[in-house]
C-alpha cells in the first residue's frame, strides 16, 4: 500500500488501474475490483507488488512469534490473510532468531500466495490467466534501494 506504481513504472494518471490495501490481501472487494479490470476493461497483465518493511507482515509475524492477535477485530481479519505464508517461512525453517530475514521471508511467501490465489479464488481469472490473456506477476519492491524484484510464482 506505500509504494505509488503511477511513479515506479513512469505512468500518467489513468493509465494503470491500482488497486492498494495493507498487506496485499486479496478480499472479496479485492477480487471483485481485479475481476474488473480483468474482465470488463481487458487488463493484461496484474502485478501483485509487496513491498519491503511491510507494517501488516510484520503484525503477522509478531502475533505468529508472541502468540497473539492484533489490537482490533479489523487488524484480526487482515492478519489472518498473512497469517498462512508466516507459518510457511516458520515451517520451512524460517528462524526466528534474524527477525528482519524472517519478515522479509514473508512477505515475498504472502505475496506470491496472493498472486496464485487470484486463480484459485476465481475461475474467470484462472481461464484468463490459461489463455494467456492475462499474466499475474508477483513482484518486490525494496524501498531501500527503489527496485522492483521479480518472485518466482511456483
Amino acid at each position: 500500500s506505500r509504494v505509488a506504481p503511477e511513479i515506479l513504472f513512469k505512468a500518467e494518471p489513468g493509465q494503470l488501474f491500482v488497486i492498494r490495501v495493507a498487506g496485499n490481501v486479496v478480499g472479496a472487494n479485492e477480487l471483485a475490483s481485479i475481476e474488473y479490470a480483468a474482465l470488463v476493461l481487458n487488463v493484461p497483465l496484474c502485478l501483485v507488488v509487496g513491498h519491503t518493511s511491510c507494517g501488516a507482515v510484520a503484525e503477522a509475524v509478531q502475533c505468529h512469534h508472541e502468540n497473539r492477535e492484533s489490537p482490533t477485530d479489523s487488524l484480526v481479519k487482515l492478519v489472518s490473510h498473512i497469517t498462512p505464508a508466516v507459518k510457511d517461512v516458520a515451517e520451512g525453517g524460517g528462524s526466528h532468531s534474524d527477525q528482519d530475514e524472517f519478515v522479509l521471508k514473508a512477505i515475498k511467501t504472502h505475496t506470491i500466495r496472493m498472486a496464485n490465489l487470484l486463480s484459485e479464488k476465481s475461475p474467470p481469472l484462472a481461464e484468463k490467466v490459461k489463455s494467456g490473456d492475462l499474466v499475474v506477476r508477483p513482484a518486490l519492491f525494496d524501498m531501500n534501494v527503489t527496485q522492483l524484484q521479480w518472485l518466482d510464482s511456483n
